[in-house]
């Protein structure tokens, strides 16, 4: 199906709202809060919308985040696989999404961009047959072969700060579009706010964004550094809460378009990740000039693929390339395969490294992403090298002797003897 068919978007809620009282009212009012005593109710009743249009103006001009950070707009948002690899990026919103580990694509379910011809389907179908036969084998391992073009659907959370400066230059029609309806609500909801704000320089934080096309300059490794002198004895949330600021580690490594929109989940993780255009090119060109018997380091080969699988990929990645001279790379990213490696630097406090349920305490549990997996207990061995008095504290969420998962594993009985 063409993206146009599987787009939707409905508003689901929005606020504060309190009866009568709408978004530009309590928010101006909130903001008197600094300067006067009394409720928010009486000083939203008495406000003229002259003055409430003056103090949205004049707050916003000085840079002031709270009146754009206060409003929340919650959407249901369907689309293309697009719509959780750009949507659920931003590390201040919040988001349930279609989860491709449990639910099975068909071939209907496979979208493309409305600038592609209806027969550049035939790009993807490779793909997907390997995925169907891998499917009842392993989940994980099924997902990394999928297109990105899909179907997908979920639930978003933003503040009105993060939808005033959604979408851009080389991001998809779909991203821009969505964006622009999304903000489409936030003007009808909040006419004054929005205003005052959409002219104004952007106070947007950074998220990771793989739709640009700037050259990625860092080298793969990792920085690790502590100013720990005597570690807490109580419990492993009271070591994490004291070790946040106290360790700190940057990581730049590289993983499948699968394996990273799972990173991405982790919103207090500070991200940057490179281009999927340059990644998408490299893993052709390197497709192309492979020796017989070389495995390539820029696509993710699932161990339980085919012989055949490799070829399936090069079928993809050829119309990627075919087409983004035609249409451009924006429109034809929905043939490109999950596979296809990215390169995208982490930086982690002692919350992400100790806390049971942070960064490593989640992804190092069997549950995860076998890929994910490798990955951190690579990192963790790393961490262990540079600093072991941390890394040596590192493990799953099951170290607190308690296992939250329905069936615990064989990790659980290490921990319980310790």
């Amino acid at each position: 199906m063409k993206v146009s068919e599987a787009l939707e978007l409905r508003l689901v809620d929005y606020g504060p709202r309190d009866g009568k009282l709408g978004i530009d009212e309590l928010v101006a009012a909130t903001s008197l809060l600094v300067f006067k005593k009394g409720s928010i109710r009486d000083k939203a009743g008495k406000l003229k919308k002259k003055k409430v249009r003056a103090i949205h103006r004049e707050s916003t001009r000085r840079g002031h985040a709270s009146l754009t950070t206060t409003p929340v707009f919650f959407f249901e948002v369907g689309g293309s696989r697009l719509v959780d690899l750009y949507f659920s990026s931003f590390p201040f919103g919040s988001y349930l999404i279609f989860s491709s580990r449990r639910i099975e694509i068909g071939e209907e379910d496979l979208v493309l961009s409305d600038e592609l011809p209806e027969n550049a389907i035939k790009h993807m179908i490779p793909s997907l047959r390997f995925y169907h036969e891998m499917w009842g084998k392993s989940k994980d391992q099924a997902r990394k072969v999928l297109p990105i073009g899909f179907r997908s659907h979920g639930f978003f959370k933003y503040s009105a700060e993060e939808l005033l400066h959604m979408g851009g230059d080389h991001v998809p029609a779909e991203i821009n579009l969505i964006a622009k309806k999304m903000r489409n609500h936030l003007k009808e909801k909040s006419p004054i706010l929005h205003e005052a704000a959409f002219h104004r320089p952007s106070l947007f934080y950074h998220h990771p964004n793989i739709f640009h096309i700037k050259k990625w300059k860092e080298r793969e490794g990792l920085e690790a550094r502590s100013r720990i002198k005597e570690l807490h004895q109580g419990g492993w949330f009271e070591l994490a809460e004291d070790a946040i600021d106290l360790v700190n580690v940057r990581a730049v490594v590289s993983g499948s378009i699968a394996m990273w929109n799972e990173v991405k989940r982790h919103r207090t993780v500070l991200q940057k990740a490179e281009s999927i255009y340059r990644a998408a090119d490299r893993a052709f060109d390197e497709l192309n000039s492979l020796g017989k018997g070389e495995r390539p380091r820029w696509i993710h080969i699932p161990p339980l693929a085919g012989e055949d699988y490799l070829q399936a990929v090069a079928t993809a990645l050829e119309g990627f390339e075919k087409y983004a001279g035609k249409v451009g790379v924006e429109e034809a990213v929905y043939l490109v395969p999950h596979s296809v490696k990215l390169r995208f630097s982490i930086t982690l406090n002692g919350y992400h490294l100790l806390h049971p349920f942070g960064f490593f305490g989640v992804r190092m549990c069997s549950t995860a992403d076998y890929e994910i997996r490798a990955m951190v207990y690579e990192l963790a061995r790393q961490i262990n090298e540079k600093l072991p008095g941390v890394g040596e504290l590192i493990g799953p969420k099951c170290k607190t002797g308690v296992c939250p998962e329905r069936e615990p594993c064989e990790l659980l009985k290490k921990y319980l003897k310790a």
